[in-house]
């Protein structure tokens, strides 16, 4: 019979086979321990690699948008010049001060920048579905250059060198990376034609079968364009059965800032959301009232010399009335006849003046010939020099209508100035000078007025922005 001693040995011998069958040995265990630790591993450095690459790749991504960014804001500058050129380097040049994959970014003058016309708005005839970008430059006046960065086996700094990808394993020496920037013009310094009602419905208002034509004279090549004001979502109005519409540019702060009804033509192009153009004339000063000299005409007298006249000019009949070089100071006596009021078949004569409505009307109209002309660099003795070029200045304290609704036969130059009024123009061929300021503008009839721009008070107004 085996004793308690043998008995603990036999269990003990027992239980080291049964934990041997249960576990393997421990060289075993520690094999496959190294072969987990390998693989995790391995696998650990895969996604440190390709950690790596992304983010090579996304830097370099993200460097290449700020140089087409940086270039395409560069080159908006210039796009309005007539060396398209100057644009195209700039982009190049500003494109290579950043660098993408530590090298500085090559942008191709000829293929990576992309000069046209960008719609952010639907345009009848030009775009249906905004946005939309149009590089036929024979036809669309550019105002916005698209620049590419790029990083590709076809570039000329190749593509974006990998670190994981690159081994042997995988071969993927680099990968393309391409980013594109559009930035637009909008607004700008020169204006022919300026109405100045910040939030006012029809701020410039068209109606009737109307012919408006703002061209550049005098020689003057740069900005020209219509500029209005009012944030109003219909900022500017037209309507009747036939409206013309000649201008480089028309630019509304309102957003869409056009309302037609009827069958305009547009030979612009309207530009909403656009800056505010600040009144160029905003610090002029009034002229200094002197002695009153009474009214116009006063008794049989048809020449009269510049001053202060209280009664205003008030011409009808048949005559012709001649205003001597200077400046007119016209109020009203409160008969309603002063101001500056014309009629009949009288002509009125008024060469190198500027004609200051202090009270009373603005009312041009009748069949006689009026001309008016402002001052040149040649001005009257004791007439300050801030005056010249203008030929109508409607008071600031003077909120009166004004009205022009002559013929043929009117010819108004320089500058008309009404910057708390609204103007009410129609007639037949009217030249309305070389810059209309006014409030508001409201024409009408069957009439052509034109406005020959020559760069005259230019205004800070332009914005330039990036639209993608």
């Amino acid at each position: 019979m085996p004793t308690a001693k043998t008995m603990k040995l036999v269990f003990s011998i027992r239980r080291i086979k049964t934990m041997l069958a249960l576990h393997p040995p421990a060289a075993k265990r520690r094999a496959m321990a190294l072969v987990w630790v390998a693989v995790m591993g391995f696998a650990l450095i895969g996604f440190i690699g390709l950690a790596m690459d992304v983010a090579v790749t996304y830097l370099a991504g993200t460097n290449l948008q700020v140089a087409a960014d940086a270039g395409a804001l560069a080159a908006t500058r210039f796009v309005r010049d007539t060396d398209l050129s100057l644009a195209r380097n700039a982009a190049v040049n500003i494109a290579h001060e950043n660098k993408a994959a530590g090298i500085p970014v090559s942008v191709d003058p000829g293929s990576d920048v992309v000069i046209g016309h960008y719609f952010r708005f639907a345009q009848t005839g030009k775009c249906g579905t905004p946005p939309c970008f149009l590089t036929n430059l024979a036809i669309d006046t550019p105002n916005a250059v698209r620049v590419y960065a790029r990083r590709t086996s076809a570039s000329p700094d190749k593509q974006v060198p990998l670190v994981f990808g690159a081994a042997p394993v995988f071969g993927v020496t680099g990968v393309d990376v391409t980013r594109k920037a559009t930035a637009i013009i909008s607004g700008g310094t020169g204006s022919g034609l300026i109405t100045l009602d910040p939030h006012g419905d029809c701020a410039l208002s068209i109606n009737g079968n109307d012919n408006l034509t703002l061209n550049s004279g005098n020689g003057y090549t740069g900005d020209n364009a219509i500029q209005v004001n009012s944030d109003s979502d219909c900022a500017m109005c037209t309507s009747g059965a036939s409206f013309n519409l000649t201008a480089p540019e028309t630019n509304i702060v309102g957003v869409p800032g056009y309302c037609p009804t009827g069958n305009p033509t547009l030979s612009t192009y309207i530009n909403p959301d656009s800056p505010a153009m600040p009144d160029p004339l905003a610090g002029l000063g009034a002229p200094t009232i002197g002695a009153d000299l009474g009214s116009i005409p006063n008794g049989g007298k048809t020449i009269y010399d510049p001053g202060y006249y209280s009664g205003g000019l008030n011409i009808t009949g048949n005559k012709t009335f001649t205003l001597n070089q200077g400046i007119y100071v016209l109020s009203d006596t409160g008969n309603n006849r002063g101001g500056l009021q014309t009629g009949g078949s009288s002509s009125l004569i008024a060469h190198n003046v500027m004609l200051y409505i202090l009270k009373g009307p603005l009312d041009l109209s009748g069949s006689g010939t009026t001309e008016i002309t402002p001052m040149t660099d040649s001005i009257p003795t004791g007439a300050p020099s801030e005056f010249v070029g203008i030929s109508i200045y409607q008071a600031r304290s003077n909120t009166t209508t004004s009205r022009i609704t002559g013929t043929a036969g009117m010819n108004l130059q320089g500058t008309l100035y009404f910057p708390n009024a609204e103007l009410d123009v129609q007639g037949t061929g009217i030249a309305l000078g070389n810059q209309l300021i006014s409030y508001r503008l409201s024409l009408g009839g069957t009439d052509n007025f034109t406005i020959q721009y020559d760069g005259r008070n230019p205004s800070p107004g332009t914005r330039i922005f990036l639209v993608e």
